[in-house]
């Protein structure tokens, strides 16, 4: 019995202090619960002066990849090919004697970029890459999270009555094949006449619904709905529409230019409403005029209904433009920045609302810097002298962009990623603070 009462017996001033400790872990558990997520940096392109990388995209799986380029002989042009990083392995496609741009990827493990030597459309997929498509001018493709492939064909050698826009569906779709056009597996689905402007800035999502600017007199917003086969006009409207975005249940955001914006009718609009598309009806979500930044800060609509956009800053005597997210579902809308930061370009948002960008740093300094909202508070991820382009967040947090490398032996553009560090949960904390106070009081046992 002695033995039983020496053990338990401990100094009452030791206890207070062991639950004393355990009280503060526990009150501070929400402040870490809150806190932001921190993020490891790092270059992954190749450093060597000379090997130029830009244009990087990223999945929602960790995969980049981007243009990788080097000089021609004739000393002004440039050759490039594709370069793919999963996390471990670098993979090259394509080579230096052709000009291969424009990388987009998917989830399901495609890359697809154009060949503008061949004019040709590739797929990389599989280990292996084949060519899906072909074009004989501008062009511009775009790929769904599962694969699809979309890309406007511009056939300049007969005039601009052959502009056709082609939707590839893994080599099938039940669209009709129009071979008159095409020998490949893909198929006319706009093909408009005359005096068309054509049809930029595709966009397609899982559904098999692909949108795009396009139109004969002013620019509109077109969808095409695969399982319908059908096009609709869905801004229709008499002045110009700019820069669709659609997500997999097809709702679609844009900017559209109105009679009192900033810039209308002269010259490309700077301020233009927020219209979205529901399925069935449009409406706008601004009422007030938000940036259009020449396209590098287009709208963005998420699988999660919710919208991000530059504009105008709301707070009382705020100037300049900001960023802010949209939620559908309330209703409401949440400024994200609420600084003196120089307009924001090159917006980028994920299925959680976690938004990136590349903004002027806050020291005011002429370099653009990445930055990042990870759904609680902004974070600046660089602090260099470089100029920071071509921002990109997926699902898992990761931000991507390519960086003018300032060092005086490597003065060239780098690919750089930044990983979110895991943050503990909350109940984690709690046993963190648990094992804490009790590893102290079995010390003190043992020790005192």
């Amino acid at each position: 019995m002695a033995m039983i009462t020496e053990r338990i017996s401990i100094d009452s001033g030791k206890i207070q202090n062991f639950i004393l400790q355990f009280i503060l872990l526990t009150l501070l558990l929400p402040f870490h619960a809150e806190a932001a997520a921190n993020y490891t940096l790092g270059m992954i392109s190749d450093p060597t002066y000379g090997i130029i990388d830009r244009n990087p995209v990223l999945d929602n799986t960790g995969r980049v990849a981007w243009e990788q380029k080097r000089p021609n002989p004739d000393g002004w042009s440039y050759s490039s090919g594709i370069h793919l990083y999963d996390g471990g392995t670098h993979t090259f496609l394509g080579d230096y004697t052709h000009e291969n741009v424009g990388p987009t990827l998917s989830d399901s493990g495609s890359l697809v970029w154009r060949d503008r030597t061949t004019r040709e459309i590739k797929q990389y997929s599989n280990s292996s890459t084949q060519t899906i498509g072909s074009y004989l001018a501008y062009t511009d493709q775009a790929v769904s999270r599962d694969g699809k492939v979309a890309w406007y064909y511009a056939d300049s050698s007969s005039g601009s009555s052959n502009n056709a826009f082609y939707l590839y569906y893994h080599g099938t779709t039940n669209v009709s094949p129009n071979a008159g056009y095409f020998d490949y597996p893909a198929y006319t689905i706009y093909k408009p006449y005359g005096n068309a402007s054509g049809a930029y800035a595709p966009k397609v999502n899982n559904a098999g619904q692909t949108v795009w600017m396009g139109g004969v007199y002013d620019q509109e917003i077109f969808v095409y709905d695969s399982a319908a086969g059908t096009i609709s006009n869905i801004s229709n409207r008499s002045f110009d529409d700019y820069y669709p975005d659609i997500n997999d249940s097809g709702e679609i955001v844009w900017y559209g230019v109105t009679s009192t914006d900033t810039g209308y009718p002269y010259g490309y609009p700077t301020e233009a409403d927020l219209f979205y598309y529901n399925g069935s009806a449009v409406q706008s979500i601004t009422g007030n005029p938000v940036s259009t930044s020449g396209g590098y800060s287009a709208p963005l609509i998420n699988n999660n209904g919710q919208i991000a956009y530059v504009g105008p800053d709301t707070d009382p005597g705020g100037t300049d433009l900001e960023v802010f997210l949209y939620d559908i579902a309330s209703g409401t809308t949440l400024q994200i920045t609420h600084d003196d930061i120089w307009q924001p370009f090159y917006l980028s948002m994920n299925d959680y609302g976690q938004l990136a960008w590349v903004g002027v740093a806050k020291d005011l300094s002429t370099d653009d810097e990445v930055f990042v909202w990870d759904g609680s508070v902004v974070q600046q991820l660089t602090h260099d002298d470089g100029n920071a382009l071509n921002t990109s967040i997926n699902n898992l947090g990761q931000v991507v962009w390519e960086n003018y490398d300032t060092n005086p032996s490597n003065q060239d553009w780098e690919v750089w990623l930044a990983t979110p560090t895991a943050v503990p949960e909350p109940g984690s904390l709690l046993l963190i603070a648990s094992g804490i106070t009790l590893l102290s009081l079995r010390r003190s046992r043992n020790g005192s």
